[in-house]
This record gives structure tokens, C-alpha cells and sequence, in this order.
């Protein structure tokens, strides 16, 4: 196979000529495509010393269509267990933002629904919760950032603005708690990925958590433009199981950052 032309740009219209290969570095991820009409051949791997493997070439029939990537949030919730854990008191609350992988799409302009879909990052599953109150999730390893500090996130990252309110009578110990991604739009002030901003209102472990979607991008994001719609419908506010207890048996999360 003829020497692969890497892409500076991740997102946004593909040009591959015929007979051509393509490379897309995307976070840890890497992609292979080259054209012969009316196929286009697709190979994934990641690491920055990835290759395409011989048998691992899925084969698209995409003739004539415009090939582009979009970013995407991932398909299931992602526990953040922070590097940080910190207690929260009753009646007190805390502005924190976390960064969040995302996702490629590979999509063309005649179809509503992604031909390929893949995480930036290689990530582990676990159950999140009890075996009756509990979801399948990813789980990352990420930092806190407090207040009005942001972090430095690359194109294959997004920000998540939260405001957590201790409702309850008793300590909220922030340690790890569940991200409903799926259930969010992915927004773009230009320079940076944002995720709409949520709120978290707890009242006491034996009582779910309160979710409110604010339905937009935190204002930390100035003039931003919604460049992926939620993956799944949710209300905008809604009770689930948000917070980790202590005792649990962690998910084995993985830090991508």
C-alpha cells in the first residue's frame, strides 16, 4: 500500500482522491481510509505507532458521497473518578469543570446516521451503581478545575461546565460521580468543545440526584454553535443515581489527559 497522506486538520471535509490513503490523527486514535470507487476502506487502530491491519479493513459502499468527521459525545454515561476528591457541606455549592473524550464520526451528506463511530480514546467499561439502580459507563481518570480556571483541551476534548448544590443534611463527598453524555449536545465556541452545562442538586444518599440540562453552552463559551445534538433524548430535568458512595468497588478508570 502506497505511503499514507496525514491530515493536519481532524474535523471537517475529507478530499481523498482515488487510490489514495488517508491518515486521521484523532487523540490516541488513528484512521486509514483510501477510496477505490465505489468502495471506500476503512482502517482504525490507536497508539502513535499504530498500524493498519491487513484483516481489519471495513469496506464502505459510499460512491459519490461527501465523506467528513464530526466530533461527537460518547454513547454511553462517563463516570469521572477526580484526581481530587473533595467534601462538599450542607447547604453549600461549587462551580467545577471537568474534561470529557469525544468521539468521530465518519459521516457522508446523504445519510442522517454515522457510517463509523469511534471513542479518541481507548476506554474501559464497568457497572456504575448498585445491580438495581445502576448503568453500563466509562470510566475516566480526569482533574477538577474550580471556579472561572480552565484547562487546555485539545480538538479531541471537550469542556463540561457543573454546578453542584448540597441539598442534604449531611457531607457530599466528591469523588467520582456519572456524566449523562448521551444525553447532551456538543457545542463549539470556535476555539474549544463544549458540552451544555449541567447542575447537580443532592439530597442525601438515599435519594437520587437531581439533573437539570441548562440546554446550552455555559457562558464561559461567549458566542457558540451547537455542532452535534444529543445523542439521546432526555427531559431537562430529571433524578438518577449521580454520586458514588464511599465503599464502592471503582470502575477501572483510564486517564487520557
Amino acid at each position: 500500500m502506497a505511503q499514507a497522506k496525514s491530515r493536519k486538520t481532524p474535523w471537517g471535509p475529507l478530499a481523498i482522491s482515488e487510490k489514495q490513503t488517508v491518515q486521521v490523527k484523532l487523540g490516541d486514535l488513528v484512521l486509514w481510509m483510501r477510496k477505490e470507487e465505489p468502495e471506500l476502506l476503512v482502517a482504525h487502530a490507536y497508539g502513535n505507532n499504530a498500524q493498519p491491519a491487513e484483516t481489519g479493513w471495513t469496506r464502505l459502499w459510499v460512491e459519490g458521497a461527501e465523506l467528513y468527521l464530526a466530533p461527537a459525545l460518547p454513547d454511553l454515561p462517563v463516570v469521572v473518578r477526580t484526581e481530587h476528591p473533595f467534601c462538599l457541606p450542607p447547604d453549600h455549592s461549587a462551580d467545577l469543570t471537568v474534561v470529557l473524550p469525544l468521539w468521530a464520526q465518519l459521516r457522508i451528506d446523504t445519510a442522517p446516521l454515522p457510517l463509523l463511530d469511534f471513542p479518541t480514546v481507548p476506554l474501559s467499561k464497568s457497572w456504575f451503581g448498585t445491580f438495581t439502580d445502576g448503568a453500563l459507563s466509562y470510566w475516566v481518570h480526569s482533574d477538577l478545575w474550580r471556579g472561572n480556571s480552565l484547562p487546555n483541551v485539545s480538538p479531541c476534548e471537550g469542556l463540561l461546565a457543573i454546578h453542584v448544590s448540597n441539598n442534604a443534611h449531611e457531607m457530599l463527598q466528591v469523588d467520582h460521580f456519572a456524566i449523562p453524555a448521551p444525553s447532551l449536545s456538543l457545542y463549539s465556541d470556535g476555539e474549544r468543545f463544549w458540552l451544555e452545562s449541567l447542575t447537580f442538586s443532592y439530597r442525601g444518599q438515599r435519594l437520587h440526584t437531581q439533573t437539570r440540562r441548562r440546554a446550552r453552552a455555559p457562558r464561559a463559551a461567549g458566542r457558540s454553535t451547537e455542532v452535534a445534538a444529543a445523542r439521546e433524548s432526555a427531559p431537562r430535568t430529571f433524578a438518577g443515581r449521580v454520586f458514588g458512595r464511599r465503599g464502592e468497588l471503582p470502575g477501572i478508570g483510564v486517564r487520557f489527559r
